[in-house]
């Protein structure tokens, strides 16, 4: 009684090679998701940053949240 062994079949997935393939994100949505990012963080930078000093100096505060 011989033993012989096949070779198992190549199952492996094929390698991604994108950062946003890595995070799962599809590529046409990838310019999407950096204009979200990019909006979020000047909506950021202008509440923490701009308007403390606007309202001190006697601005409203209406328009900055």
């Amino acid at each position: 009684m011989s033993t012989t062994t096949k070779p198992l079949p190549d199952t492996a997935p094929a390698p991604t090679t994108g950062r946003f393939d890595r995070l799962g994100i599809p590529r046409p949505l990838a310019p999407g998701f950096l204009g979200v990012l990019l909006t979020m963080t000047g909506v950021g930078v202008e509440s923490n940053v701009v308007a403390p000093p606007r309202t001190a100096a006697g601005g409203s505060s209406a328009g900055c949240s």
